[in-house]
């Protein structure tokens, strides 16, 4: 398999090879020393078809095995630590990922598509600056045969947009400053105002991408990358209705916002048994003051990034959290423990009986 400019791997492995909805990364792939190492040159060729196959085939933990052991036969195979970068991408362990494209770029420097893969890993994992400046070397003006100009990929152009927004997002809304007085629709087109809840209840806010034209939550056809996407987060939605109990109990109110119309977001709670409310956010300002907006995904336009919200009962902002890519999202188990010290509100204590073993 010859490398390529991939530079929406993540994106494609995220949603379709990932888990949703706070589940954990896959275990660190075992150490080299216990894979077979390949002898020949017939054997390592084997590997390599193998690893092609389930990359093929989306089976990343699979594929990212056989990488291993080509690996193994040949270090710093520049192939190998490409490939298994995107397998590691899909199963959530972004650190390897990166490990591996620095690997391939400290041997090719100008190798761009490891440098455009990097600069989206770096997306990923929060570190800004250096994914900027991937982004930057990725988009940099470069002659191809014949010494024609080769025009930067528009896709990892608007990849570098959402880096820069999500930068400063992050640096404009931090813990403990006042969060935006954010309003929305509800499905019965009533205003809600986020500050309608200061001083009564503290405020978990999840903004979603929205099922409006998309294939599988509201059953109209629409791009398939688009709807992977929508799929990928009616996922996270039914884990948050899974948590929803425990979140309440804690003293939260549970809101989900979209950019999708009150009338689709009430079929949406209603088909999809949520017990939290579904609100619109039709002109995209809650989005643009919590800076989730979607700049780079298929159907990007009118979209929300999912992001996940908390807010306290004094107005205070006190988590905000963004999933660029929606293979992972927040711990909700997690989330419910540390809501306790944002409210002071504990779940009712367990029946005494179930405590001590049936009152023995």
């Amino acid at each position: 398999m010859r490398p390529r400019l991939l530079v929406l791997v993540p994106v494609l492995v995220l949603v379709l090879g990932a888990g949703a909805g706070g589940q954990d990364p896959a275990p660190p792939a075992a150490p080299p020393q216990a894979l077979e190492i390949p002898r020949t040159p017939e054997e390592v060729r084997n590997e390599e078809r193998l690893a092609e196959a389930c990359l093929r085939a989306e089976k990343y933990a699979e594929a990212s095995g056989h990488w291993d052991k080509v690996l193994l036969a040949k270090p710093g195979h520049l192939t190998g630590l490409y490939f298994r970068a995107t397998c590691r991408v899909a199963l959530l362990r972004w650190e390897e990922a990166e490990a591996d494209l620095t690997a391939a770029l400290e041997k090719k420097p100008d190798w761009q598509p490891a440098r455009g893969l990097r600069a989206q890993v770096r997306l990923l994992r929060g570190h800004w600056d250096g994914a900027l400046a991937d982004f930057d070397s990725a988009l940099a003006d470069r002659v191809g045969p014949g010494g024609k100009p080769v025009k930067p990929d528009p896709q990892l152009a608007a990849w570098r947009d959402q880096a820069v927004a999500l930068r400063d997002a992050e640096r404009r809304l931090r813990p403990g400053l006042p969060a935006p007085d954010a309003r929305f629709l509800s499905p019965d087109g009533v205003e809600v105002r986020l500050s309608s809840f200061r001083g009564k209840s503290a405020v978990v806010l999840v903004f979603h991408r929205g099922f409006g034209g998309e294939e599988g939550a509201s059953g109209r056809a629409g791009d398939p990358k688009s709807a992977d996407l929508s799929a990928a987060s009616m996922a996270h939605l039914s884990s948050l209705r899974e948590h929803h109990p425990a979140l309440t109990a804690r003293g939260a109110v549970v809101l989900a916002a979209s950019r999708d119309t009150p009338i689709e977001n009430r079929t949406l709670k209603s088909e999809k048994g949520l017990p939290y409310e579904c609100l619109s956010d039709l002109d995209g300002e809650a989005t643009a003051a919590f800076g989730v907006e979607d700049m780079a995904h298929a159907g990007a336009e009118g979209r929300s990034l999912l992001a996940l919200v908390v807010v306290d009962k004094d107005g205070r902002l006190r988590e905000r959290e963004v999933f660029p890519f929606p293979g992972k999202f927040a711990d909700l188990e997690a989330l419910a423990k540390r809501l306790e010290e944002v409210t002071g509100v504990k779940p009712p204590a367990e029946d005494a009986s179930k405590k001590d073993g049936g009152g023995r």
